[in-house]
């Protein structure tokens, strides 16, 4: 029960400051909008298909993403990494990787940057893919619009 607590507090202190973090952002034009046509995984939590506010925060120097769903059932706050490219991105565009019927983030790109945002591999994503032959991979882009 006190680990449940301390977990919680830590938890709404964090979405505290994240939320101070994503007035900020939202001022500065940092959100992209996509419509994703499938359930996919962040983090290990499962996101329903629909339309996505997704804001870019930073949480103690480092990049972060907000997720929020358009009818309010999908949301989670999760920190990415950096990832550089050769080129500027010649669009907007999250990544999936596809497993069958399931569908992992993985990289997050902005038109314009050659930096871009990707996700640490989850420890679902991992065990899938050790079992690669026996299911159907690929990856799976979808066009966001930057706002």
């Amino acid at each position: 029960m006190r680990k449940q607590l301390v977990s919680s507090v830590v938890m709404i202190g964090f979405l505290l400051m994240a939320g101070s973090s994503l007035l900020a952002a939202a001022a500065s034009g940092s959100q992209i909008l996509a419509k994703i046509p499938f359930s996919f995984v962040v983090k290990d939590k499962v996101l329903p298909a629909g339309q996505y506010t997704i804001t870019k925060i930073h949480v103690e120097s480092a990049p972060a993403l907000v997720f929020r769903s358009a009818d309010g059932k999908g949301q989670i706050v999760v920190q990415m990494l950096t990832s550089e490219a050769n080129r500027p991105s010649p669009d907007t565009r999250l990544v999936f990787h596809r497993y069958g019927d399931d569908y992992y983030l993985s990289d997050v790109r902005t038109l314009g940057n050659s930096t871009g945002l990707r996700l640490a591999t989850s420890a679902g994503e991992e065990r899938l893919t050790k079992v690669t032959a026996q299911v159907d991979r690929s990856i799976v882009t979808v066009a966001g619009i930057g706002r």
